[in-house]
Order: structure tokens, then C-alpha cells, then sequence
């Protein structure tokens, strides 16, 4: 399991045990559906922040299309994100 999803895993849901021996120690049948959404909104945070530092490394490298680009990306994937958990409210 790559350690960035174990670590977002642990942030999303740090009280829930250790249930068997792997390298995936968080079963996620004993989460809640918050926990489930944080881990998920967890991640979107990620990818969207990412997108966006590699917008500001194109710009300061004088990429303005590519650094635009990857803004309009990071937008939509918030975007897209944003409206299923209003719809599901």
C-alpha cells in the first residue's frame, strides 16, 4: 500500500485498531461514512494541491498555458467533487 494513502488513512480515521496482519492495517468496514468522506476528501486535497503547486513551478518557469491549464484541472476536479457532496445532502 503506497504510505501516502496509509498516512491520509490514519488522519481519517485515527481511532480505529489495527483488525489483521498486512500492510493495510485500517479495515474499512469499521469506518463510518464520515470517515470514509474524510479519507476521500483527504485525497482530492491532495491531487487538488498538487495540481496547484505544479501550476505555480510552470508559471515561475514561464509556462503561463501549461500553468493555466493546470489550474482549470484543479478547479474541476474541486468542482466536480463540491457538487456530489451537495447532492447528496
Amino acid at each position: 500500500m503506497n504510505n501516502k494513502l496509509l498516512e491520509i488513512a490514519k488522519e481519517s480515521n485515527a481511532g480505529c485498531g489495527q483488525f489483521y496482519e498486512s500492510d493495510w492495517e485500517y479495515n474499512c468496514a469499521a469506518w463510518t461514512g464520515k470517515e470514509l468522506e474524510e479519507f476521500a476528501d483527504c485525497i482530492v486535497d491532495q491531487c487538488v494541491n498538487t495540481l496547484i503547486e505544479a501550476s505555480a513551478e510552470a508559471e515561475a518557469s514561464g509556462r503561463k498555458a501549461n500553468s493555466r491549464l493546470l489550474l482549470q484541472m484543479a478547479e474541476r476536479i474541486s468542482v466536480l467533487f463540491a457538487e456530489e457532496e451537495t447532492e447528496n445532502q
